[in-house]
């Protein structure tokens, strides 16, 4: 294997554990939101998500409202439970 064939290798191996760490940093995400959920923490299901009110939140008990928050490599901006 040469030098180019290596730099080739890393970078390939380089992307596939960035999207590994994605893939981790959601299913934590998908954990900590389900927890929250089940126990009816919406400011901390806010602070999953945002620390400003351009953000809601939209359950059957009413409307939140918290700040933008960059998981992996998505932004949200709205968020809706649906039940």
């Amino acid at each position: 294997m040469d030098m180019a064939q290596m730099e080739a290798r890393i970078k390939e191996l380089e992307a596939k554990v960035s999207i590994i760490q994605d893939i981790e940093a959601i299913k934590k995400l998908q954990r900590a939101y389900g927890y929250y959920l089940e126990h009816w923490r919406v400011n901390d299901i806010l602070g999953l998500f945002s620390k400003s009110p351009d953000i809601v939140v939209k359950v059957h008990a009413g409307e939140f409202r918290g700040q933008l928050r960059r998981i992996g490599r998505v932004d949200e901006r709205e968020v809706h439970l649906g039940f």
